[in-house]
C-alpha cells in the first residue's frame, strides 16, 4: 500500500511523507487525509471537517452453534412456573364460564 501511494506522489507530484503524528504533521502542512477520529482534544487543535459518511461502532463476535430444536422449544421463551399459571388461569376462567353457564336459562336448554 505504501508503495503504491509512492508510486502515485511521483506520477501526481505530490508530497508523501510517513510520519508517526498525524497532529504534528498537520503543523507544518495545509491539508492532511487520514482515518482520524474526531475528540475534543484533537479538535482543540485542527480544524475538521464533517464526515460524511459515519458507520457507527462494528462488534465482531463468534457466531454460536446451532443445535437441533427439540420437540419443546416452543416453550422456552417462558419459565416453567409461568407455563403453570397460564394453564391454571385457563382452567379457572374454563371452570368459571361453565358455571355461570349452567346458571343461566338461555344457555343450557
Amino acid at each position: 500500500m505504501i508503495l503504491l501511494i509512492q508510486n502515485f506522489s511521483r506520477s501526481f507530484k505530490f508530497r508523501f511523507q510517513k510520519f508517526q503524528s498525524f497532529i504534528f504533521l498537520l503543523q507544518k502542512a495545509d491539508l492532511g487525509v487520514a482515518g482520524l477520529t474526531i475528540s475534543f482534544q484533537r479538535e482543540q487543535v485542527i480544524d475538521f471537517t464533517k464526515p460524511f459518511l459515519n458507520l457507527g461502532i462494528s462488534i465482531l463476535y463468534k457466531r454460536p452453534l446451532k443445535n437441533p430444536p427439540n420437540l419443546f422449544a416452543f416453550l422456552s421463551p417462558l419459565s416453567v412456573e409461568i407455563w403453570l399459571y397460564i394453564i391454571a388461569a385457563y382452567l379457572v376462567v374454563s371452570f368459571m364460564i361453565f358455571i355461570l353457564a349452567r346458571f343461566s336459562p338461555y344457555v343450557w336448554k
